[in-house]
């Protein structure tokens, strides 16, 4: 579980974006027909046997902040680790303390960046459920904005779309 520093719980991030909000209960995850992978946890906080790799390769080099993907390695190798019929735990015992440092201000752009990286991710690898993920997720998202038309929700919405970012 990824908690936000005392400080920065109530900050804008934290409200949209938090990685607290996965659950305080013990999970073991395996492939379903369809899955949710942001419902598996994030990748600033978990642990491999080195055995996995040698099963489903490496993080994908394409993928990750500082790159053109901008992120999504931990949302694909989560899935190609369950693919491959393994399973993963989920521990919300195992807690660390994260200050994303993000100001209120920066929040429409790290909106945007989230789902630009989700469409590279689910449009970039011919896979049925990326592509229906891909799909429920940008109906949910043009529901949400039209409902709000925030500036955080137009943004997110930009970036599924693959549009550039504009200010």
């Amino acid at each position: 579980m990824t908690l936000a520093y005392e400080s920065r719980k109530d900050s804008e991030f934290e409200k949209r974006f938090s990685f607290s909000k996965i659950g305080d209960e013990e999970k073991i995850i395996q492939k379903k027909m369809f899955l949710n992978l942001f419902r598996i946890g994030h990748g600033n906080n978990m642990i491999f046997r080195r055995d996995i790799f040698d099963k489903v390769g490496l993080f994908d080099e394409s993928l990750g902040v500082g790159t053109k993907g901008l992120a999504g390695e931990d949302l694909d190798i989560f899935f190609r680790i369950l693919k491959r019929g393994y399973k993963i735990k989920y521990n919300p015992k195992a807690i660390i303390y994260h200050d994303h440092l993000i100001k209120d201000e920066e929040v429409e752009k790290i909106a945007y960046r989230n789902a630009y990286s989700s469409k590279n991710l689910f449009l970039g690898k011919p896979n049925f459920n990326y592509l229906l993920f891909y799909l429920l997720l940008l109906s949910k998202y043009s529901i949400k904005f039209l409902l709000n038309r925030d500036k955080v929700e137009k943004q997110r919405m930009r970036g599924f779309l693959g549009l550039k970012w504009k200010e």
